[in-house]
């Protein structure tokens, strides 16, 4: 007798288990014990014959199975991966349209008119090439969602910052590691630590070869172009938190803001600290002069939230109580310097005019607090924000309301925005731990309303867009003659529902 409660006996029950109702552990003839071992012996004569007649026996189908996995990768031993479309931004080809017709062009205004069909994309240009059209600055296409990779998954981005030549995208990670991204198909690039604390801010230098980092701890990162760590230094009486980083017109100096309160400006070739401003809360922006040797800091005070200072005099410059009503988040100057550009806690951004101490406008668009600003780096009159309400809003310098928007760009607070060097391309990163990167539509395209854009061109616009162009063939006008104007009408009646504050010249371009 065996364990299984049965004679240890071939038969048709159970093979060598035996004839019990299979309680334990018996032969190898079949799976279970007792009745339960005849429906698997039942048909074994049947599957042996199967098998062998076939041909499959088992080392034949490992060979099989190789083959077939050789012929899946490509001479270079790379499995090939399927085809999966994907939005790439080349703008390489543009830029050599541009060279080639640009001797038939007097100045900008001369440049060829686009209207809004696909067979028109050739002929698009970037923002720096058509610098007296801020439409082309308005990004409201997304071309791809960027996930960081390895160590830094499911770790938000604190910071963006594009290569000044525009080959790159670099974002730095709460993990504390530095990632980059390709900038045409946006795909993942490599990763480095570059700090066992969370990393919190990233800058480069105005001459555009060195770039700066600083972590939770006080950390300073030095990097160069090709991304290589060449100094990190650790003050150690300084440890807190570094929120922003700035360079002084020269390169020769650099500020930093700290959560302690301390505005630190150290010379960028010994690191050693030449000033140290108190406030009297954590400082959370900086912003050097373009020209002058003034700084402005954004502190996270209700009372006095902005103040700038005087780093060759050493001495406070002046103190604005009655900028915001809550702590200010970001500040930046403007290219010629006469006026600063903030944004707050109290969902406003203003533009403040230092040489008469004057608020000259206010912008209000956001529901919640607003957490960065970037001017656009070729319109010059022109910015954008984002919130902690996930909303990114287009601005220009002299208007009420936006020129656009992206409702629901992201589902967590924005916490960095960076525009490509060309000015065609934003990049936003948020607590959601996704990167997106937004350009403008290309022409013929309709902008849907979906849960990325709030402008959109309804049915009813197309309808009366194509009955128009019909009327237009029936009269004899032809898109290249006279219907030029009446084109620029029919966009401009078609975008009035989204109070677009633009000239119909403007209106008539890509996206609008």
């Amino acid at each position: 007798y065996n364990s299984g409660g049965g004679y240890r006996s071939h038969n048709e029950y159970g093979g060598r288990r035996g004839r019990g109702r299979g309680r334990g552990r018996g032969g190898r003839g079949g799976r279970g014990g007792g009745y339960r071992g005849r429906d698997f012996n039942a048909n074994r004569e049947e599957r042996w014959q199967r098998r062998h007649t076939s041909g499959e026996s088992a080392a034949h189908k490992r060979r099989i199975d190789h083959i077939v996995q050789s012929h899946q990768h490509n001479e270079f031993g790379r499995k090939e991966q399927d085809n999966v479309q994907r939005y790439f931004s080349n703008h390489y080809s543009t830029i050599l349209r541009h060279l080639e017709d640009r001797l038939e062009y007097d100045s900008d205004t001369d440049s060829p008119f686009i209207q809004p069909h696909l067979s028109h994309v050739p002929y698009v240009r970037t923002p720096r090439q058509v610098a007296n059209n801020p439409a082309l600055g308005i990004a409201t296409k997304n071309i791809d969602r960027l996930k960081p990779r390895g160590h830094a998954e499911k770790s938000p981005a604190l910071d963006l910052a594009w290569n000044p030549d525009g080959r790159r995208l670099i974002s730095v990670h709460r993990t504390g590691h530095l990632l980059q991204w390709r900038p045409l198909n946006f795909r993942f690039q490599g990763i480095v630590l570059a700090s066992p604390t969370p990393n919190t801010s990233i800058a480069w230098n105005k001459g555009h070869d060195w770039m700066l980092t600083g972590d939770e701890d006080g950390r300073l990162n030095f990097w160069q172009v090709t991304v290589n760590t060449v100094y990190t230094h650790e003050d150690p009486e300084n440890k807190d938190p570094i929120r922003d980083i700035d360079f002084s017109p020269m390169d020769t100096k650099f500020c930093t803001g700290c959560d302690d309160g301390s505005l630190i400006i150290r010379d960028f070739k010994t690191c050693t600290v030449e000033r140290n401003f108190q406030h009297g809360a954590g400082v959370l922006a900086v912003a050097w002069h373009p020209t002058l040797s003034m700084i402005a800091t954004g502190i996270r005070d209700n009372q006095k939230p902005l103040k700038l200072w005087d780093a060759r005099a050493n001495e406070e410059l002046a103190t604005l109580y009655d900028v915001h009503r809550d702590a200010v988040t970001s500040v930046k100057w403007h290219e010629h310097g006469h006026v600063l550009l903030t944004a707050s806690r109290d969902s406003l951004m203003k533009l403040y005019d230092i040489r008469m101490m004057k608020e000259l406008q206010e912008f209000r668009g956001h529901s919640k607090e607003v957490n960065c600003v970037k001017w656009h780096p070729i319109y010059h009159d022109m910015f954008v924000s984002g919130g902690a309400d996930g909303e990114v809003f287009f601005w220009q310098v002299g208007l009420e309301t936006s020129i656009g928007g992206l409702k629901n760009a992201h589902h967590s607070h924005i916490t960095a925005m960076s525009w490509h060097p060309e000015g065609h391309v934003l990049s936003t990163a948020a607590n959601d731990c996704i990167i997106k990167c937004w350009t403008h539509n290309m022409p013929g395209r309709d902008m849907k309303l979906d849960e990325t854009c709030e402008r959109t061109w309804t049915d009813e616009n197309w309808e009366q867009y194509e009955l128009n162009m019909e009327s237009w063939k029936d009269k004899g006008v032809t898109d290249s003659g006279g219907a030029t104007d009446r084109l620029t009408d029919a966009t401009t009646s078609a975008n009035a529902n989204h109070n677009l504050a633009m000239d119909s010249n403007e209106l008539s371009l890509p996206g609008l």
